[in-house]
């Protein structure tokens, strides 16, 4: 018998293996097709499922007449533990839990503390919601004290009445007014509200919204990431709540989520709408970011315009930048020279960010204004030009714009800067809920690859990697559990010591963590398995999603709901056109004559010069341009040959420009450490005594200043691309 369900058990596992990947695969292939509806697939899929009983997977047809959840007459929370998968961002869902159509008492679990506030703020008149925020009760508790917050500890006992007391009054506020409840709390404040709550938990339903945040904040927070999915484990009603594509991957992954009953909201075909992302590959996210900014501040004519069925048209003063770098953005508002009141800031409020921020250089400021962390505007409250966020703002933040564009950075080669494709950008794409918005489902995103200057892992090193992480978790973990009590002590006061002064950044980079372990609410160790899952997600985030731009284009092509579409500005038509010209003129010396009278007619246009230099145009008419002007050129006719030979008399003249030419490449990137070294050896082959610098090179070539990324330690440092030889 025992063999029998084993082998029952391993039969079952085998049949899911082989429907998922062979679902996967005929989604993957139809949407490369063409395929412009994802409902007959969807269908297929709840189908094929529910026959073969896998997954409890239990699709929930949305009524054609619902726009947003509160719409479905008759709606309700589903009782007990489940997954909700929305399928689609901007559903309403979570506000449903909030407003008054949803008789059930409602615990609303939320990954970021700004999406709380921008819901609270929605609903700040309603008496029956409680935002449970631990920093402004630890003040005004401070207040009534007349102590400052960091002697609360001492009086331990005091602050958890005074937190009793406002739980308690908040319910019995509730009950006399006959309102079900809503609490609003961080993953990592729900522990306290359970202790308060006790018994009377069963009387609500615990929503833990986002909840891929468990398996992606992995990284940076694990120990609270899995004490509070492991708090959920004993309720009676809780649910998984997200919209992310890749939720049910994820769900597999994790034993104590696969058994639990997976509802897939399926929308009728008219209320899914296929989003756009226009996608670049770049070799600089920060310069194009950048020249986005200068095209909305200096050139209001190029920005972007859509004409309306009614004929009417309406052009883009706004634009919502997404750059997951809070010194990304301070650099950005420094180099375009912003003031306070074009820019709304938006990212997590620490004592780090806010440093960095009013570290924003702008000397035409006024004295005593600077630059703070914004909040996000209601709907009716007016927008600045640039709204800047991080992955704070990601996840379930609302925007009400009527015109803003949406703006992606992704560089795979910087922890901090990557976007998860399939996680991040359905969430971007969901941010913004006006209709009337022309640019709501579109987004523009700027990316490098790793192929580009990133340290590749093969898959089969990876796997070895990660089995001999879970050995090692499993040897240690078994070591402690067989340690006397005291014993267990002294390792969990360590690991606790280790996790609080030598927390893991948000490292994207496989291998951040030792081992699968962290701590629970009772400072216990445990084996974490969101730690495994998110350490997998990331090698696949870096080395397959991000390998080349056609593994991001296959990304984008398999998220549900998106399409690509490369990305062409207005300043990339004329470029476009140029070239296409060049292309069609068969003599070199006649393309080069073209070249350059377009140089000299666009010649104060620098993004218009970028970009023909970065994208389309090769060295050798920009370096015959560059050394010689236009003047220089015309003087012989344009005859490249002429050109060419007064460079190499001139050349053999100069032995050390010689050896500089046969060193350094035009295009070439090189750190300014590698510069300085190289040139000190030529400077003593060729006899010259003087003493090397990095901005010697600028006497032979126009350089740009960069920076570049460390294959082996991750650490960036300066350095200079050579555009061209003077």
């Amino acid at each position: 018998m025992y063999l029998y369900m084993n082998l029952q058990k391993i039969r079952k596992i085998a049949v899911q293996i082989t429907l998922n990947s062979y679902l996967c695969n005929i989604l993957k292939r139809l949407r490369l097709c063409g395929w412009s509806s994802d409902r007959p697939l969807l269908m297929a899929k709840i189908f094929l499922k529910n026959f073969m009983n896998i997954n409890n997977y239990i699709p929930v047809e949305v009524p054609d007449y619902v726009e947003h959840i509160s719409d479905w007459k008759g709606y309700r929370l589903p009782n007990g533990r489940c997954v909700v998968d929305k399928d689609i961002c901007g559903c309403g869902y979570t506000e449903f839990c909030l407003r008054p159509e949803n008789p059930d008492n409602v615990i609303l679990c939320s990954p970021r503390i700004m999406l709380l506030e921008n819901k609270m703020d929605q609903h700040k008149n309603e008496d029956n919601i409680l935002y449970f925020k631990n920093s402004g009760i630890r003040e005004s508790f401070a207040n009534s004290l007349g102590i400052k917050e960091e002697k609360i500890y001492e009086h331990n006992k005091e602050f958890y009445q005074y937190i009793a007391n406002i739980i308690n009054n908040h319910l019995l506020l509730c009950s006399t007014s006959g309102k079900p409840s809503r609490i609003l709390c961080t993953y990592d404040s729900f522990h306290t509200i359970l202790d308060i709550l006790g018994e009377r938990i069963k009387y609500f339903h615990v929503v833990a919204d986002e909840v891929t945040a468990l398996f992606v904040d992995s990284f940076f927070k694990a120990d609270v990431e899995h004490a509070f999915f492991s708090l959920l484990q004993n309720l009676p009603n809780v649910i998984y709540l997200s919209a992310t594509p890749d939720l049910e991957r994820y769900v597999d992954e994790i034993e104590d989520f696969k058994y639990l009953p997976y509802y897939k909201l399926v929308w009728p075909e008219s209320k899914v709408t296929k989003a756009i992302a226009y996608e670049r590959w770049v070799n600089d996210v920060f310069g194009e970011v950048y020249n986005i900014i200068n095209i909305y501040k200096n050139k209001p004519l190029d920005r972007p315009w859509k004409k309306l069925p009614d004929g009417r048209v309406v052009r883009s003063n706004e634009v919502v930048i997404y750059v997951n770098s809070v010194r990304m953005i301070r650099d950005l508002i420094s180099r375009a020279r912003l003031d306070p009141s074009e820019c709304n800031i938006l990212c997590s409020n620490t004592p780090k960010n806010r440093k960095t921020i009013r570290k924003i250089r702008n000397n035409a400021l006024p004295k005593g204004v600077h630059f703070e962390i914004g909040e996000i505007p209601l709907k009716g409250q007016p927008h600045k030009m640039f709204t800047f966020c991080t992955r704070t703002v990601y996840l379930g933040a609302d925007f009400y714009s009527t015109n803003a564009t949406t703006v992606i950075a992704s560089d795979a080669n910087i922890d901090s800067l990557v976007v998860d494709i399939r996680v991040d950008l359905p969430q971007i794409l969901g941010r913004q809920r006006l209709k009337e918005n022309p640019w709501k489902n579109e987004c523009i995103i700027f990316y490098c690859t790793t192929n580009d200057k990133g340290e590749k892992a093969t898959e089969e090193d990876f796997k070895k990697r990660m089995n001999t992480k879970t050995l090692g978790t499993q040897n240690i973990f078994e070591n402690y559990m067989s340690r006397p009590e005291d014993e267990k002590r002294l390792i969990e006061e360590s690991y606790f010591f280790n996790t609080i002064h030598h927390r893991p950044t948000e490292d994207l980079e496989a291998g951040s963590r030792s081992y699968y372990l962290s701590l629970d609410y009772n400072k216990h160790l445990v084996i974490n398995p969101f730690l495994k899952t998110a350490e997998k997600r990331a090698w696949e985030l870096t080395q397959k999603d991000y390998l080349n731009n056609i593994t991001v284009l296959r990304s984008i092509a398999e998220t549900e709901h998106v399409e690509a579409v490369h990305y062409v500005s207005a300043n990339d038509e004329r470029v476009q056109m140029v070239i296409d010209q060049i292309k069609e003129i068969p003599h070199f010396d006649v393309k080069f004559r073209l070249y350059c009278e377009v140089r000299e007619k666009y010649k104060d246009d620098q993004n218009f010069t970028d970009k023909l230099l970065a994208y389309y145009i090769g060295t050798d008419m920009e370096n015959l341009y560059s050394y010689f002007g236009y003047d220089g050129c015309r003087s012989v006719g344009f005859r490249t040959i002429d050109l060419k030979r007064k460079i190499s008399d001139q050349v053999q003249l100069d032995p050390l420009r010689t050896e500089v030419y046969n060193t350094f490449k035009v295009k070439e990137k090189y750190p300014l450490k590698y510069i300085k070294e190289t040139l000190g050896n030529i400077y003593q082959k060729l006899g010259i005594f003087k003493n090397p610098k990095a901005s010697d090179l600028e006497e032979f070539f126009n350089t740009r200043k960069i920076k570049m990324v460390s294959k082996t330690d991750k650490k960036s440092y300066n350095g200079y691309q050579l555009v061209s030889i003077k």
